[in-house]
C-alpha cells in the first residue's frame, strides 16, 4: 500500500480495517465485479475506517473434486 504522500510503501496496515471478499459473487463477470467494487467504496466514503478487498483465483479444473464435477443435485 503506498503512502500517497511519500511514495513510500506504509509500514503498518491501518487501524481498524475491514476487508471486503469478492471470491464468487462475482459470478465470473469482471464488470459486475467491478461494480460491486465501486458500491462498496462508495458506502465505505461514509466511514472513518479503511476497507480493502481480498480476490481469489482458483483454477476450477483442480479446484473441484471430480466426483463432484457432474452432479446436479448440488451447486
Amino acid at each position: 500500500m503506498l503512502d500517497k504522500t511519500a511514495n513510500e510503501p506504509r509500514k503498518t496496515i491501518p487501524e481498524p480495517l475491514f476487508i471486503f471478499e469478492l471470491a464468487n459473487n462475482h459470478m465470473g463477470d469482471v464488470e459486475h465485479g467491478l461494480r460491486i467494487i465501486a458500491e462498496f467504496g462508495a458506502l465505505a466514503r461514509e466511514f472513518d475506517f479503511r476497507f480493502a478487498f481480498k480476490l481469489q483465483f482458483r483454477e476450477l479444473d483442480t479446484f473441484i473434486h471430480p466426483a463432484y464435477k457432474n452432479r446436479t443435485d448440488i451447486k
